[in-house]
């Protein structure tokens, strides 16, 4: 099965990354939402995020002045309560 965003139409978003590195928190700009991609930018608009949605994954590909990166980010399985 494969989860999409396309009940949300082109639509474009602005803040604050919800992870912090060591450098702290970093702004987040030109950031944008099309059926199940999102990219935006970070560090100045330096760094571009790349990602798609695929299920309970999400392919990101960062692209900066050191070259380019790819990573696959994935839904932690639910923990059970002893």
């Amino acid at each position: 099965m494969r989860s999409t965003l396309s009940s949300i139409p082109r639509i474009s978003f602005c803040g604050v990354c919800l992870a912090q590195s060591p450098n702290g928190e970093n702004p987040i700009s030109d950031g944008k939402v099309n059926g199940d991609h999102i990219s935006f930018k970070t560090h100045f608009d330096v760094n571009d995020h790349e990602c798609a949605i695929h299920g309970d994954a999400i392919d990101l590909k960062v692209a900066g002045p050191w070259g380019e990166n790819e990573v696959t980010l994935k839904r932690a399985a639910e923990r059970k309560s002893p």
